[in-house]
């Protein structure tokens, strides 16, 4: 089984973790927290980037791109984060010792469906709000 495939089944692994709602509430926003905290420095300089080359239409359209890998970087590490912070809260789980998070990671960067949603919702962005 390559990585990516693994990554997928451990997401499913994950859903079926029984854990109280509470608990998987913090997990899901300290991973979010978390992954933003780390990611600052990288949205400011995209933001930065927007607003100096955001006057062009190819300029925008190469920068919404570039927010769009963002997004599924995002995503990864979000999602990496939620499955280490689960097997640290649920150490004694057998389920969650098995999830490893370079295979969510990848398995969530590659993710085809939040690709297409998160660009389809970039370009309905873009069509509304730029003109």
């Amino acid at each position: 089984m390559n990585l990516r495939s693994q990554g997928k089944q451990n997401m499913k692994e994950y859903y079926e973790i029984k854990m109280k709602k509470w608990a998987d509430w913090i997990l899901l926003f300290e991973s979010i927290g978390l992954t933003l905290l780390l990611m600052l420095p990288i949205i400011l300089m995209y933001i930065q980037l927007f607003y100096i080359y955001g006057r062009n239409t190819i300029s925008i359209i190469i920068i919404s791109f570039i927010g769009w890998f963002i997004l599924m970087l995002l995503n990864g590490i979000s999602n990496a984060l939620q499955i280490m912070f689960a097997k640290a809260t649920y150490k004694d789980n057998e389920i969650a010792k098995k999830l490893n998070p370079k295979a969510v990671f990848l398995y969530q960067v590659t993710n085809i469906g939040f690709a297409i949603f998160t660009l389809v919702i970039i370009f309905a962005c873009l069509i509304m709000f730029v003109r």
